[in-house]
């Protein structure tokens, strides 16, 4: 299976295969600009948001890959593994 780029980086710069996160509050500081238009997209158009950051960030970490298994592309870009992590999100949405 092709790794994706980051993955592949990180095992050759560490010499290990450690999985890559960030803590949900990096993320969070991160992304503050885009989820706060979101929000004010929720509001202003009375739309249902649909947070897959739970799913993403178990336990405080959002992970980057997962058993040594890369759950993005890149920075931003979920592959199919990533997608899995995702299983039940809308559950609550279709109701």
């Amino acid at each position: 299976m092709l790794q994706p780029p980051g993955l592949n980086l990180h095992k050759r710069i560490f010499q290990n295969e450690s999985d890559i996160s960030i803590s949900l509050l990096s993320y969070q500081k991160r992304n503050h600009d885009a989820n706060n238009a979101i929000d004010a997209a929720e509001k202003q158009c009375n739309a249902t948001v649909i947070d897959p950051t739970p799913y993403l960030c178990p336990n405080g970490q959002c992970m980057g890959s997962k058993n040594g298994v890369a759950l993005y592309y890149d920075d931003n870009h979920l592959v199919d593994a990533g997608n899995e992590q995702l299983k039940g999100l809308f559950r609550n949405v279709m109701k």
